[in-house]
């Protein structure tokens, strides 16, 4: 958080924006990313870089298969959040992820996910640009209410996205922060014989 804070600070156009107006209003979206929000990513990608270099980052997840396991005690490790090191594997890592947040049950991020540039598909299959998808456990999460574990199970990718083919699935894995109301979904792909698996069967994070 402090060096996101940071970021507003000695990135000059925020430092300019900020004497200008006071404050960076947050995730304001009107159908295009609005300057606020391009500034609070760039704020983001700052505290990263900063917190998570290359030269550190890279050989932790460099020739290794992507899990959230992994994923949790490099952050734990790192003293940074698990969003700022998924974040940080968005840009550098080899599998490609995408990751999905919500507020009160409401996409925050639904109409300009954060993503891989390799991900194949961008357009979430929902009638509303604030709401999951309703094939998908994240939505399924939404309803239920909130949860102190980590939940992931294995789901069709045309559960999440407009255009995807028959026969691709997605692991889901979500994560609950109960001081902001959020929910994060995290999605790969994974092979078609995984989708034979349980979700007892999959690997216990």
């Amino acid at each position: 958080s402090l060096a996101h804070e940071l970021a507003h600070y000695f990135i000059e156009e925020h430092h300019t924006y900020l004497m200008k107006h006071g404050e960076v209003a947050h995730h304001q979206l009107d159908g295009k990313i609005q300057r606020e929000t391009l500034m609070e990513r760039e704020a983001d990608y700052f505290a990263a870089c900063l917190l998570l270099p290359r030269s550190i980052f890279v050989p932790q997840v460099a020739d290794k298969v992507f899990n959230m396991y992994h994923m949790r005690k490099f952050a734990g490790e790192s003293g940074v959040s698990l969003i700022a090191v998924l974040k940080r594997y968005i840009i550098l890592g080899s599998t490609p992820i995408m990751l999905i947040q919500s507020r009160n049950g409401k996409l925050s991020n639904g109409r300009y996910p954060l993503c891989s540039k390799n991900f194949p598909f961008h357009t979430l299959r929902s009638l509303h640009p604030e709401a999951a998808p309703a094939g998908s456990l994240h939505a399924r999460l939404v309803a239920e209410g909130p949860f102190n574990d980590f939940r992931q199970e294995i789901v069709p990718m045309q559960h999440w996205f407009v255009n995807a083919q028959a026969g691709r699935f997605l692991m889901e894995c979500c994560f609950y922060y109960k001081g902001e109301n959020q929910l994060t979904s995290i999605l790969w792909e994974v092979e078609e014989q995984s989708s034979n698996k349980k979700e007892d069967d999959v690997e216990v994070i």
